[in-house]
């Protein structure tokens, strides 16, 4: 039964998962309490905006290697792990000039703009290169890994959003999550 995971494993990573899912949801519900009090609406909104219009570019421009890692047969995967970290890594710059252009060229120098055009693209190489963890069966590194850089990255924001620089917080998280995540 090599390469498959026992019942006993299903469930155990399955428990991993939602467990870590679980914490993320009701640490993002608690900061986005209060975020709503303390952030204007149309911060909220150009933010939502812009995570849109960003999130359909990256979804465009990128090739769905993660989806492709999980599905390779083994001796596949291992021949061609080098040749996925570079398509990952040219897809993920491709994607960050793209995005920073877009913004660029739809509303000009807008840094807050620029933080959600870098973190995207960064987001997407980290979640590719973790569908490789993930292939190898590291669940429960990788909750406890996303777990931490939620805590941290959601009190950032609140502490952010009690600043004078409120304006920046959303954009600032985005990119502060995607840096964490890709050094951890």
């Amino acid at each position: 039964m090599s390469g498959y995971l026992s019942v006993h494993q299903l469930i155990k990573h399955g428990f991993i998962f939602s467990s870590q899912s679980l914490a993320m949801s009701i640490i993002s519900f608690l900061s986005n309490l209060v975020l709503v009090r303390l952030i204007e609406p149309d911060i909220f909104g150009s933010y939502i905006y812009w995570l849109a219009v960003l999130g359909l570019l990256i979804n465009v421009l990128t090739l769905k290697v993660n989806t492709i890692v999980l599905q390779l047969p083994q001796k596949k995967f291992n021949r061609f792990v080098g040749t996925i970290h570079f398509l990952v890594a040219f897809e993920s710059i491709v994607a960050f000039i793209v995005c920073i252009l877009t913004a660029t060229v739809l509303i000009g120098v807008k840094w807050e703009v620029y933080f959600l055009a870098a973190a995207l693209p960064l987001r997407h190489l980290v979640e590719t290169l973790r569908s490789i963890d993930e292939r190898m069966l590291h669940y429960k590194k990788i909750a406890i890994i996303d777990t931490a850089v939620g805590l941290v990255s959601n009190i950032f924001v609140v502490i952010l959003a009690f600043t004078s620089q409120k304006n920046l917080a959303l954009y600032a998280k985005e990119l502060l999550y995607s840096i964490l995540l890709f050094f951890s």
